[in-house]
């Protein structure tokens, strides 16, 4: 598949490693959260949305420090991200609420949803919150890139600095 130009292969290569982080984050904040440990108490320390957030301005300015792309290569590279973090969402939802193990993921008195929720219903939800999040990551991303730009142009105009 081709998206502005480029293979979808090249965009996950250019976020593999973004991608293998939401993936460790999210297997940490899995065995921490079934592991017993307060949800109040390590949630934060743990967050895949935290993690996705902040990867969305790096691959923001990193786009723009090797030149990828543009701005419209900023889409797939965060559909990448969220894809990541929404589909172990998903997962560990899943394997709690069939398993009944507790965890962070599917815990009945967290969230939105103090009272608990329906496996299908959270599922559905994390879905929906997963394309209302993509935008907010390209916005984050889009952030980066202008704010890259902005200091490496104001680099190339350093007093003193003569470019060649």
């Amino acid at each position: 598949m081709i998206l502005f130009g480029k293979k979808l292969r090249e965009y996950a290569r250019f976020a593999r490693v973004g991608i293998v982080l939401i993936l460790l984050v999210g297997l940490a904040r899995f065995i921490v959260g079934v592991s017993g440990v307060p949800y109040e108490r390590a949630t934060h320390l743990v967050s895949l949305t935290i993690t996705t957030l902040a990867l969305a301005v790096v691959y923001g300015a990193r786009t723009a420090a090797t030149r990828f792309g543009g701005y419209r290569h900023l889409l797939p590279t965060v559909v990448l991200l969220a894809v990541t973090m929404y589909g172990f969402i998903v997962a560990a939802i899943l394997v709690e609420g069939l398993t009944g193990i507790r965890g962070y993921f599917h815990a009945p008195g967290h969230g939105l949803a103090p009272g608990g929720i329906a496996l299908r219903d959270h599922i559905a939800g994390q879905l929906l919150a997963m394309l209302f999040s993509i935008g907010i990551f390209w916005v984050l991303a889009a952030v980066g890139f202008a704010a890259w730009r902005s200091l490496s142009l104001l680099a190339r105009r350093t007093p003193g600095h003569h470019p060649a």
